[in-house]
């Protein structure tokens, strides 16, 4: 029969991988079939084991015989291939999106560019292929072999590339955003100027990688992945190449070491519209109780107008992925709560609805700029606006009404001596933290809440102070900068558990 491209494509359409083999078999001549920019949306070439009277071919497996093929520009979305034979294909610009390729053999092929966004690539082979920007984006790609393959600019973007097998393959550029790296080896790997933000590399071995110009922003490690004998100049924390580390010139020795481990013992929460202070305060003490008081933070970084990084501090074993998404679950449930009562008050005072919108309108601006934080959790404002609608004033004032100061000679002594303990505390951890930004209050509010965390007794008396006289009577006496956060941190601690 005559051989063409059309007469091939009509073949291959009966998606009988026996016949199509067969014929391959009996043309060995033909080494080269294009069938570039062809319409396969959707073929299907099984794995298919004949039985015949010959016991020597009763069992044979027939895998799709695509090799060498120039596929190049072909649309082949959401094709079912798997375990097909690939070898030497020119696959460059042709799309596989949504494709079934499991443990199929792309080995020595082109496949530059090529788009196999959410394709099945289980256990496929890519041993020495071409990959530049290649689109492997949602794709199933846990135990692929990409040994000494190029992936230049390659986007892998959350991809599941959990127990990969990268060795000494060029990933240069390569976009790793969000990707499972669990377990993956990445032995002798170029991975300079790759984006690592948010990677999972629970296990990973780098060990001889390059990860010079690399962006690790919270990307996650833990205790068992491996970098021995890496190779890094510098690297960056934020993507757009923004906070270099170092800021200029290389890493001294055990620098990059020590960066390394700190990423393993800190989890980065990111808030990129500004933070409710006291819903992330109350879902955080909830946090810490649930991984018995493990947790801490370590520091509070204000990014722009809106943007903070609340870094937490964690046993090196913990599974940080858990973490962080249960901080964001606590938080998110927390801010909705306060939402909700915020939304009740504002009906149930609808005579006053413009005081009270204003006043919210101006809480919600200060808690998007630190230095308004101490006013916002301090709850003046609030304090004021529920006098104005005639009800007993309560928040940070406690139960007190009015200007009511009398308190009796056991209340007074209980609000003295817990007092002087909370002013020893925040005088203490100023040594460590600075008094003068509104960032190291916050930082010192914080820590201080720790401490009287783990300090039962201790824990005991603030609560007695705060029930003798509320929190403005306990900011009467404690001369601090950080205190009317703390104090404001410590409201809920009056209430009856």
């Amino acid at each position: 029969m005559q051989v063409n491209k059309e007469t091939l494509l009509d073949f291959l359409k009966l998606q009988d991988t026996v016949k199509w083999n067969t014929w391959r078999e009996h043309n060995p001549e033909l080494k080269k079939i294009d069938l570039s920019s062809v319409d396969l949306r959707g073929l299907r070439l099984s794995p298919i084991e004949v039985c015949t009277e010959n016991p020597e071919e009763t069992g044979k497996v027939f895998h799709a015989n695509l090799a060498g093929i120039n596929f190049r520009g072909s649309d082949l979305e959401k094709c079912q291939i798997p375990h097909a034979n690939l070898h030497f294909a020119d696959l460059s610009n042709s799309i596989f999106e949504k494709a079934q390729l499991t443990q199929a053999d792309f080995r020595d092929g082109n496949l530059s560019k090529a788009n196999f966004r959410k394709a099945d690539l289980w256990k496929a082979n890519f041993c020495g292929t071409e990959l530049t920007e290649t689109n492997f984006s949602e794709a199933q790609l846990s135990e692929a072999n990409f040994t000494e393959s190029i992936l230049s600019r390659a986007f892998l973007f959350r991809a599941d590339l959990t127990e990969a097998n990268f060795t000494n393959a060029n990933l240069t550029g390569a976009l790793l955003c969000g990707a499972w790296l669990t377990q993956a080896n990445f032995c002798g790997a170029d991975l300079r100027g790759a984006d690592l933000i948010s990677v999972h590399a629970g296990g990973a071995d780098f060990t001889g990688a390059n990860l010079t110009g690399a962006c690790i922003e919270n990307w996650n490690p833990d205790s068992e992945t491996k970098m021995g004998q890496v190779i890094c100049d510098y690297i960056y924390r934020k993507a757009d190449q923004q906070e270099r580390r170092p800021s200029s010139g290389k890493f001294s020795p055990g620098e990059f070491q020590a960066l390394f481990q700190q990423a393993i013992e800190t989890v980065d929460l990111i808030f990129v519209d500004g933070i409710d202070w006291k819903a992330f305060f109350q879902s955080f003490q909830e946090l810490r109780s649930e991984y018995n008081d493990n947790i801490s933070i370590q520091a509070i970084e204000k990014k722009s107008d809106e943007n903070f990084v609340i870094r937490l501090e964690v046993p090196p074993e913990a599974v940080k992925a858990a973490i962080e998404s249960r901080a964001k679950e606590l938080y998110e449930r927390d801010r909705q709560l306060l939402e909700a009562q915020y939304q009740a008050l504002l009906q149930a005072k609808d005579g006053q609805i413009t005081v009270y919108q204003e006043w919210l309108k101006a809480e919600r601006k200060d808690n998007t700029d630190l230095t308004g934080i101490v006013k916002t959790m301090a709850e003046k404002d609030m304090s004021k606006v529920t006098q104005q609608f005639n009800g007993p004033v309560t928040g940070v004032a406690g139960n007190v009404e009015g200007n009511q100061n009398i308190y009796s000679l056991e209340q007074r002594q209980t609000l003295s001596e817990a007092a002087k303990e909370i002013q020893q505390l925040l005088n203490q951890l100023s040594e460590t933290y600075p008094t003068t930004t509104s960032t190291g209050q916050m930082a010192i509010a914080t820590k201080a809440v720790e401490e009287i965390e783990k300090n039962p007794a201790l824990k005991r008396r603030v609560i007695g102070a705060l029930k003798a006289g509320g929190t403005e009577a306990l900011k009467e006496l404690v001369d601090h900068p950080a205190v009317n956060i703390l104090l404001a941190v410590l409201e809920g601690w009056q209430k009856p558990e």
